[in-house]
């Protein structure tokens, strides 16, 4: 079975590669392909420069929509061109029997590929699109286009892959979906590289892995370490200027640490005795789990995406506000350093990539 995977629009492999996640990104896919029934071809938004991973991607192979002359810097001529792809791009289309996209965004390709080639199309999202956007509070149009978009996306998609049964259920009842075409597949964890290492000595610092947005609550954090002694170090990308004022005015020790490659977050995580995600709402959080598979003491708000995971109680789950936080790094800072192997050995049981695999393999096995 030949695969398209059309990437999130307008990112390109070479953006994957800066933020330090390309290998992350298509390492199921990877794996996927070595079961020969399946050949995933992967359509990027970068130009020809993007060839040059093709031995990092191998066996899945590699086509830059926008390459040649037709390379283009600005956005909206980006937007406008993906809507002809289906035609200019109709001899490559046609020679696969599934397209499928790896988030939401960039979906419309998909539906143009059934409308015009007749392709069955799997809309696969890490997130639930719509509800991020009514949680971030967007404009009230932008509000009401996306939803008129996402119901003529789901309505016409043969299959939705989502992480989590709560997506599932969203989209089910709020575009009158029918369940039986919402096939719930979490993300992955690659547990050969995220996993407990004994021999690596922990810092009394505290992790957190994320991008500096609103979404991922900082502020909280910070508030809940006024008046203490720990240092916090961030991975992610983004503008750290904002929350300057906080950290100056209440002397907190935080340190910015910018993008890191997913090659070297193992060894990361493991250095750390501590991690929290304090979100104010997530999907299916990887760095939460990847935090857990290196058997990590973790600490996460008690919101959508996080408290879903709570069933197994293997990290710490608290309410979202400073008071209850600081009582949980307090607690956890004045336990001798450990390692939380049972949260370990539930991430290799329910999200390993073997584990996912199986669920991805089962499911095109049932396309016709």
């Amino acid at each position: 079975m030949d695969i398209l995977l059309i990437k999130t629009f307008p990112l390109s492999l070479n953006e994957w590669n800066k933020v330090g996640i390309i290998d992350r990104e298509l390492e199921l896919f990877k794996s996927i392909s070595t079961d020969e029934k399946f050949n995933y071809t992967i359509g990027t938004f970068g130009d020809l420069s993007d060839l040059k991973y093709s031995e990092k991607t191998k066996p899945i192979k590699i086509i830059p929509f926008f390459q040649g002359f037709l390379s283009v810097k600005s956005p909206f001529l980006k937007y406008i061109y993906s809507f002809f792809l289906p035609i200019i791009y109709k001899k490559n289309f046609k020679e696969f029997k599934i397209i499928q996209s790896n988030q939401f965004w960039g979906s419309w390709i998909l539906i143009l590929s059934k409308l015009i080639l007749r392709k069955k199309i799997i809309i696969r999202q890490g997130f639930d699109f719509f509800d991020f956007l009514l949680k971030k509070k967007s404009n009230i149009i932008i509000v009401f286009l996306i939803r008129l978009y996402s119901k003529f996306i789901y309505n016409y998609s043969d299959f939705i892959i989502v992480t989590t049964n709560r997506s599932k259920i969203n989209i089910s009842k709020l575009f009158k979906i029918n369940t039986n075409k919402i096939k719930v597949i979490p993300n992955f964890i690659d547990v050969r590289k995220f996993y407990p290492m004994n021999e690596i000595k922990k810092t009394n610092k505290i992790l957190c892995v994320g991008r500096l947005t609103e979404q991922k609550n900082y502020e909280l954090l910070f508030k809940s370490l006024i008046g203490s002694n720990y240092e916090v170090d961030i991975i992610g990308h983004g503008n750290p200027k904002s929350y300057y004022s906080i950290i100056k005015s209440n002397n907190l020790k935080v340190n910015f640490l910018g993008n890191i490659s997913n090659q070297e977050l193992p060894k990361i995580y493991n250095s750390y005795n501590i991690y929290i995600l304090c979100s104010l709402y997530e999907g299916h959080p990887k760095s939460l789990l990847e935090a857990m598979s290196c058997g990590v003491n973790c600490i996460g708000t008690n919101v959508e995406g996080i408290a879903d995971l709570y069933e197994n109680k293997n990290f710490n789950l608290v309410d979202l506000n400073s008071k209850s936080l600081r009582s949980k790094i307090d607690y956890i800072m004045q336990k001798e350093s450990s390692i939380d192997l049972d949260a370990s050995k539930y991430i290799e049981k329910n999200f390993s990539i073997n584990e996912i695999k199986k669920k991805y393999l089962s499911f095109y096995s049932q396309i016709k």
